[in-house]
């Protein structure tokens, strides 16, 4: 090949001789191919200059989205979360580990996903079935008394393991920094912290009604220490369990606060442990951080996805595969040279370029997880949704990475300032019953509590900044409420039938107890009222 070239090149610049005029003149060809020639060779010198403008151009860029992450000590990669590790007895995660590992809430989750077990478990798989009815349902509670006991005598193990954690303020959850996870959700198991939850609010609402109040706090305690334990891990799931798990032991609150006894006699809650509860829910920094925690999480599963694209290296080796979903992309470095050359000049800085658009995209996120307020918030972050919205048009081929850093978590937030809102508005009604034990009566305002029951009233997160939470002293239904996510003070108010639950304009702790629900219409109920119509 190289020698037919060089032919061509030798015929192009072969000359004649006039033989009349003795002058030398390029034969024809050469006439007719040197522009060709010269225009080739100018392309290419412009594509080569081009490309490493855009090379350069595309890295500039993403360095400029990713150096001041870097600058504020932040995690980027992956194993930027890694913290030295932590000795086992300080570590609260290893106890709530060993607790889901339990016979009976691991049986429960084998039988749950099919597995076939001993007779001898399924009695214990019963009743955890019921767990959810026995906490919410006082009627189910209250026909099946036994059960209860028998599931709490199960249950023994966990709770002795969740009040060690409790004692222990750090907790590592083993996670393997040292690996790619893309779609990190946790450690395993981790619905079933859902269930211990509901079992710590069983065994308080049970020590509540066999008279001993004391322990009903401090089971209702050990709940609040594991839900700020999960809030530890750069996970949206693992947060939202968090905040799950904190909304399950918050509610025995509602029933166990209106009679609940505080004072020295038997059966009574010590006022310094009521009191360590109340400073508990108050520290809200555990879930602060967790929301800025997993929006970090997020970041960093973007930014590695793109790290693995950009450097053609997706394979198996270096990303959890079991959670990657298949999703291997770039060009393998056995392509050849020449594609290699082509990816790393064509698409590689398109891939940069969008991937430098999605780091500071999900870094707004992070920024705005530390707003103190829901509206606070909402304002921060309209501007990245519109870019968000505005870039999610249209033509994606130039924008394949976008989408991963787009995801919709605005939901995350709004359960976020509701479970601040949750935690301040118990705070205040344990004030308030001491209040109520001490005078007889309860506060006209929240005011009253001030500063010999809380230091200040608390702010509401769901309302613009300094504006406190609300307290509707009503003799009928008296309640301390926030004004929800619409951010409008209706002055408190619930559907009378019960369907407040159902997406409520606002956020009700009730001082006297919660409203029961209707009971829904039975087939017999219906067949009844069909008699009696005809």
């Amino acid at each position: 090949m190289l020698a037919t070239v060089a032919g061509i090149l030798y015929d192009s610049v072969m000359i004649d001789k006039n033989a009349e005029s003795g002058v030398q003149r390029p034969r024809k060809r050469w006439r007719k191919t040197k522009w060709f020639y010269g225009i080739v060779l100018a392309y290419l010198a412009v594509t080569i200059v081009a490309g490493i403008w855009w090379s350069a151009y595309s890295h500039r860029k993403f360095n400029e989205a990713v150096d001041p992450i870097i600058a504020r000590g932040e995690p980027l990669a992956w194993s930027d979360f890694a913290t030295d590790p932590i000795p086992d007895d300080q570590n609260a995660a290893i106890l709530y580990r060993q607790a889901v590992e339990t016979p009976l809430l691991k049986n429960h989750e084998s039988l749950s996903e099919g597995k076939l077990l001993a007779v001898a478990d399924t009695r214990g798989n019963e009743l955890m079935d019921m767990l959810e009815d026995f906490v919410r349902e006082p009627e189910v509670r209250r026909e099946h008394p036994q059960d209860v006991r028998e599931l709490l005598k199960m249950a023994a193990d966990v709770f002795t393991l969740c009040r060690k954690a409790r004692r222990l303020d750090k907790a590592d959850w083993g996670i393997d920094f040292d690996r790619i996870a893309i779609g990190f959700t946790g450690p395993p198991g981790l619905w079933l912290y859902r269930d211990i939850a509901y079992l710590l609010s069983l065994a308080a609402i049970e020590a509540h009604e066999s008279g001993h109040d004391d322990e009903a706090i401090e089971y209702l305690r050990d709940g609040v220490a594991m839900s700020d334990s999960l809030a530890m891990m750069p996970s949206t799931l693992t947060y939202l369990t968090s905040i799950g798990t904190l909304a399950i032991v918050n509610k025995p609150l509602e029933v166990i606060l209106p009679d609940l006894k505080i004072g020295d006699a038997p059966g009574s809650v010590r006022p310094e442990n009521l009191r360590g509860l109340m400073s508990e829910l108050l520290d809200t920094g555990p879930s602060s951080q967790g929301v800025t925690l997993a929006m970090m999480g997020v970041r960093s599963e973007g930014y590695e996805i793109s790290r693995r694209v950009l450097s053609s290296d997706m394979s198996a080796g270096q990303i959890n595969a079991d959670s990657v979903d298949g999703f291997y992309g770039g060009v393998s470095r056995s392509d050849g040279v020449l594609v290699r050359w082509c990816f790393d000049s064509l698409m590689a800085p398109v891939l940069r370029l969008d991937a430098a658009w999605g780091v500071r995209h999900s870094d707004e996120f992070v920024r705005v997880s530390i707003a103190g307020t829901a509206p606070e918030f909402r304002r921060g972050i309209l501007p990245a949704q519109r870019d968000a919205a505005e870039r999610l048009e249209g033509n994606m081929l130039l924008k394949p990475l976008s989408s991963l850093f787009a995801p919709s978590l605005d939901r995350v937030y709004v359960y976020h300032y509701g479970i601040l809102a949750s935690r301040r508005m118990s705070a205040a009604a344990i004030a308030v019953r001491m209040y109520q034990v001490d005078h007889g009566r309860r506060p006209e305002t929240l005011g009253d509590l001030v500063p010999d029951y809380l230091a200040e009233v608390p702010q509401d997160p769901m309302d613009e900044p300094g504006r406190t939470i609300r307290y509707a002293n009503d003799p009928d239904m008296p309640r301390i409420y926030s004004v929800g996510a619409d951010g409008a003070d209706d002055g408190g108010s619930y559907d009378d039938l019960g369907d407040y639950e159902q997406d409520p304009k606002e956020l009700l702790f009730f001082l006297s107890g919660r409203p029961k629900r209707p009971r829904e219409k039975s087939d017999a109920d219906t067949e009844d009222n069909d008699d009696s119509d005809r």
